[in-house]
């Protein structure tokens, strides 16, 4: 049994050779426990196949895994420990370098009224002292114009009674975590639903801007129509006389024709009497 001195300990833990972890003495290639007996000993543990080497503590019987000592005094710089793997898969080997360890999420507390706040969330408030402390904290004046000038196109009018008191909210000021607060859903549910507005409202925009560029076209088009439609009643009124004049031409000109057949008929009756003259 290998046992240190007091003296050892006190130097060991001073220079930061030694660390005290779970009533254990831990040193980075031993582990050392204090009992009434036998003092300052090198306790080596005991193999467990799933674990590795186990020690068990004196004061209650309490079973620790080596690795997980070591890892909690050299490595883990507080953070709460969630597993232990062997980089070379032997878990007898408990030298640092060969401990790959994973860590548990950090428990979270609301620095004003310590609810537990979920490890994702940003900052240390939680949502109901957010809302006490947003109530009256609204966003600066040049947000304000930025968020009016991004809501320009909303017709509130047109939402449901929940969704237009979110925006109202909004364009007075009010911090999203504010809103979410209010109605009781996340932060990123109010963002979601906001952005969804602004786009179903610029999509009605646009249609309205394509409606209203088809109707000016279609004015233009009728005042063109009427346009040309005048011109072609004035040429037709300008050009009446020489409408009839040509319709009296073109009657002369059957005249002349009927003449003209008539005069050939003539003349070739004439002719049939001129043959049968006798002399």
């Amino acid at each position: 049994m290998f046992r240190l001195t007091p003296l050892q300990i006190s130097d060991d833990l001073r220079n930061g050779n030694c660390i005290i972890v779970d009533g254990f003495y831990v040193y980075r290639d031993k582990i050392v426990q204090f009992t009434r007996h036998f003092g300052y000993t090198v306790n080596k543990g005991t193999y467990d196949n799933r674990r590795g080497y186990i020690v068990t503590r004196s004061s209650d019987n309490k079973r620790f895994a080596v690795s997980h000592l070591k890892a909690k005094a050299f490595l883990a710089e507080g953070r709460p420990i969630y597993s232990i793997k062997f980089k070379d898969g032997d878990n007898k080997n408990t030298n640092l370098d060969n401990l790959i360890v994973k860590y548990k999420r950090e428990v979270k507390h609301c620095k004003d009224c310590g609810t537990l706040l979920n490890p994702n969330s940003r900052g240390n408030v939680c949502l109901k002292c957010k809302q006490k402390l947003s109530e009256h904290d609204l966003c600066s004046k040049k947000e304000l114009k930025e968020r009016k000038d991004r809501m320009k196109h909303v017709d509130l009018n047109l939402l449901d009674k929940v969704r237009k008191e979110r925006v109202e909210l909004y364009l007075k000021g009010h911090s999203l975590e504010y809103i979410a607060s209010k109605y009781n859903v996340s932060r990123q549910a109010i963002s979601f639903g906001l952005q969804q507005i602004v786009k179903s409202a610029y999509k009605k925009n646009n249609t309205k801007t394509e409606l209203k560029i088809y109707q000016a076209e279609n004015e233009r088009l009728k005042k063109e129509i009427a346009s040309l439609s005048e011109l072609v009643n004035k040429y037709i009124k300008n050009n009446e006389d020489i409408q009839s004049k040509v319709d009296t031409l073109i009657s002369l000109a059957k005249d002349l024709n009927q003449e003209n057949i008539r005069l050939k008929n003539f003349i070739k009756k004439q002719n049939k009497k001129l043959t049968t003259v006798e002399f």
